[in-house]
This record gives C-alpha cells, structure tokens and sequence, in this order.
C-alpha cells in the first residue's frame, strides 16, 4: 500500500501463459506524448514473458536537481495506458533532497560545485586526523601509550588508502583481458578484489611502519604511500593509452572529454601527491633555542 500510494509501484497478477509484448517505441513515444516536455529516462518491463506484461516509464530528470519518479504504466501487449503517477507535494520534497544527493542534473557548473563540496568534506576529515594526532602525539608518547600509533595507522590507511584502492582498479580494468576467469572468479570480481586486497595492504604497511616506532616513523609512511599514489597514478594514464589507443593528446585532439578528463584527473593527482611526498621529505630546519641573558648582563639590564 506505501509503495503504491509514495513511489508508485504497479503490480500485476502474474500469468504463466505465454504473450506477446508489443513494440517499445511505441510506448516510449506515447509516453513522450503525455509528458510533452520531458524525455524518457528509463523502461522497465515487468513479466515479460508472461500473457500479462506490463512496462513502466519514468522521464528524465536532468534539467532538475529534484529526482523525478513519477511514471507511466502501459499495457505491454495493447501500449494501452493502464497507470500513471504523479508525486504529491511530500514525496515531492523528499525527491528534491534524493536529487541533491545523487545529483540527476546535467549541468556542468552545479556537478563542479559538488565534486568540490564532496572534497572539501575529505579535506575536514583528514584535517581533522591529523589534528587530534598532533594534539595527542606528546602526551600519548610520555605516557607510553599506543593510541597515537594506531590511529596514525588507520588514518593512513583510511585517507591515502582508498586512493591506492581505487588506482588499483583502474590498472586491474587495463590490464586483466576481457573474459578473465580465474579460481572461479570472474574479471569484474578480480576488478573487486583487487581494490579491498591493495586497501589492506596500504592498512598493514601504515601499521608496519608505525608500530613501536617514534620520531618521524608516521611520515615516512604517509611519504611512502603518497609516492605510490603518484606512481599509480601515472601509470593508470598510461594503460589506458596502451589498451585503448585513446591517448591524451588523442582525446584531446577530437574533444572526447570524458577520456581526457580522466587523464587529466589522474595527472593532476599524481603531481599532488609527488608534491605532498616531496614536502614530507624535507628535513624541518631546527630553530635555534631563545637566548637567556647571563646572571650578569640580566641584573644590569634591570639596574
């Protein structure tokens, strides 16, 4: 009853004699008809093989942030219009907010804004990391405590790691041929797999290096892997090159953007990250300790 009366769901008795389904364009442009001003998104047909099919129409929502489920509902034998539904002011509201969310609109300039919002949020986290360790760091290493090494494990692990993670996908994508099959595994489970198997290792050797170790053992390990992340990086790009023959300056030369964007991404990241490492490696220059008068030359100051 919820589903039917919020979000629309139609359901059928189902028949298990054979039908025909009639001619999806048809549908979809009759359903394009009643819309008038909006285009379908997607199709969805519902027992198929049954004597009863029947097909459901949401249009598209990428002129609006707000995420549209209202649908149509067609006979799938006759094309005869059986169902339609559209949002009440509530679900209209809760579609707003699941739009913002997953971000169904096509504007360029609204999806940069929130690829930068998304990424500030990272910046919060991380910062935040690393201010609660550069608070504890002294007090943890008086006491003898190993808080300090543990969280500085895992927040490597949970920053630098995921990037390791993903880069690994991507070379996996390039580099595992299509039809890949191995230990019953299949390529898109290896593509998987891969990720969760270099996350772990990111986790174990922040925590290899960080473990009972003092001084400047943490950096190292975030130089390491950020090193890694530049390394990875690169050669992401380049195996797309390799395997697809969509070249930077190709992609670029006959304005495929989605491809050059990437590239450019992984290039921009790999020059943060050689950047951080190289930062991390310098060796902070020690400040001389604050002067103290002699005995002598301080009581003469306060005579």
């Amino acid at each position: 009853m919820y589903k039917r009366q919020a979000l629309g769901q139609v359901r059928r008795p189902r028949s298990e004699a054979p039908g025909v389904l009639g001619s999806l364009d048809a549908i979809v442009a009759r359903a394009e008809a009643i819309w008038k001003t909006q285009k379908v998104a997607s199709v969805r047909v519902n027992a198929p093989h049954s004597a009863r099919p029947y097909v459901v129409v949401r249009p598209s929502a990428t002129d609006s942030v707000s995420k549209d489920i209202d649908t149509l509902t067609f006979d799938g034998g006759s094309g005869a219009l059986i169902g339609r539904f559209d949002a009440s002011p509530v679900v209209s509201v809760w579609n707003f907010f699941a739009g913002f969310h997953i971000t169904p609109f096509d504007h360029w300039l609204l999806r940069w804004l929130y690829f930068a919002a998304g990424l500030s949020g990272c910046v919060m986290i991380a910062t935040g990391y690393l201010f609660w360790l550069q608070a504890r760091r002294a007090s943890h290493a008086r006491k003898g405590l190993a808080g300090v090494q543990l969280v500085e494990a895992l927040s490597i692990g949970g920053i630098t790691g995921p990037i390791l993670a993903t880069l690994a996908f991507f070379i996996a994508n390039r580099l595992l041929p299509l039809g890949f099959e191995h230990w019953g595994l299949e390529r898109a489970q290896w593509e998987t797999r891969a990720f969760f198997i270099v996350w772990c290792l990111a986790i174990a050797h922040a925590a290899g290096r960080c473990a009972g170790h003092r001084g400047t053992a943490h950096k190292q390990a975030w130089r390491e892997q950020c090193w890694a992340i530049a390394g990875m990086a690169v050669l992401a790009c380049v195996l797309n090159g390799a395997t697809t023959g969509d070249h930077l300056w190709t992609s670029i030369a006959h304005g495929y953007w989605p491809v050059a964007g990437m590239d450019l991404a992984l290039l921009l990241g790999a020059a943060l990250a050689a950047f951080t490492a190289r930062r991390l490696g310098r060796t902070p220059i020690p400040r001389p300790a604050p002067r103290t008068p002699a005995a002598g030359q301080e009581g003469h100051a306060h005579a």
